[in-house]
């Protein structure tokens, strides 16, 4: 049995809670301005990350023109709005807002407005209806999603996201990998090698202004933003050295 990464919209979408998470295949059981530094976490919680970037997650009832009604497992109606730079992926392609239907799955990063339950969308992820009933007839089968609850020698206990506990068998074959960044050829394979970064700067200062990112690692990116902030930075520091 091998671990494998599987598509972070699909876990997201069957899964209440973010913890520790056990994937498995083939499992057999104008003028300068006050710099505000942002960052947008691709797993969401079903809730408002706080004002200054969040996600939302939930089941889509309705759409719109450019913005998408959805609920969340909490059962609150949230809008999502979308703008001409909203970046739209449907199944692990390009996608429109025009396409999302109703009962398919979004996860939507940007800022939200909790008073008004509205998120202005930087990138929507969609995941069709029948995507999401196919995900699910195979949990526990060809993958697992949930949260580790006990560990017996070469054993794992997961809870799953359907409530059902299932304990899955590991081996020489089997690869792990917890937190950090993963591999070029994992994130590809998951449909997760897309992203987007914003840095803005003032003109007249060459200061940096502002950081947005929005994809797989963010987290472990946008402190060498927050640090050029802190430090009042440049854009000259962006330009002589170089980051991998």
């Amino acid at each position: 049995m091998k671990l494998a990464w599987q598509s972070a919209v699909l876990c997201t979408a069957l899964s209440a809670a973010c913890g520790y998470a056990a994937h498995a295949q083939n499992a057999n059981s104008g003028g300068d301005q006050q710099p505000q530094p942002d960052v947008q976490m691709r797993r969401g919680s079903g809730g408002p990350g706080g004002r200054r970037g969040g996600g939302i997650r939930g089941t889509v009832t309705a759409v719109n023109g450019s913005s998408v009604q959805l609920k969340t497992d909490e059962g609150q109606a949230w809008t999502i709005v979308s703008t001409d730079n909203t970046r739209v992926r449907r199944d692990g392609e390009a996608g429109t807002i025009a396409g999302i239907k109703a009962g398919d799955e979004v996860v939507a990063m940007g800022v939200p407005d909790a008073d008004k339950h509205e998120l202005h969308a930087m990138m929507v992820m969609d995941i069709s209806a029948a995507e999401v009933a196919k995900a699910k007839a195979n949990l526990g089968k060809t993958y697992i999603a949930g949260r580790i609850t006990a560990i017996n020698e070469t054993q794992l206990t997961v809870m799953r996201s359907d409530k059902v506990s299932q304990i899955i068998s590991l081996d020489e074959s089997t690869s792990l990998h917890r937190g950090g960044r993963p591999n070029a050829d994992a994130l590809a394979a998951a449909g997760l090698d897309t992203g987007m970064m914003k840095m803005i700067f003032s003109i007249k200062t060459r200061r940096l202004l502002g950081v947005h990112i929005v994809g797989e690692g963010a987290t472990e990116l946008i402190h060498i933003g927050q640090a050029v902030l802190n430090l009042k930075g440049k854009i000259d520091y962006f330009i002589e050295n170089s980051f991998n």
